[in-house]
């Protein structure tokens, strides 16, 4: 792991298979996640682990990742900042 590596780049690296497969945006859309302190883009897909619907990565530079966002979120419910 890089010393530069953010959370969310070891999360991409970790996880990268979380999606059943990474939808075009013609297929999913774009938005961005709901949570006050976060508004990451995301798009929506199936889990590989069970096929029900979750928000889904999207990098800085617009490539979709199949890493699910509620491993990257900052502002999810219950998640302890340390």
């Amino acid at each position: 792991m890089s010393t530069t590596e953010t959370e969310r780049e070891r999360a991409w690296r970790e996880y990268p298979n979380d999606a059943v497969t990474v939808l075009e945006p013609k297929d999913a859309p774009t938005s961005h996640c709901r949570q006050a302190l976060c508004h990451a883009p995301i798009w929506w897909g199936l889990t590989r682990a069970n096929h029900k619907r979750c928000p889904f990565d999207i990098m800085p530079d617009g490539t979709r990742t199949a890493t699910s966002h509620w491993r990257t979120c900052r502002d999810r419910p219950g998640r302890t900042n340390d």
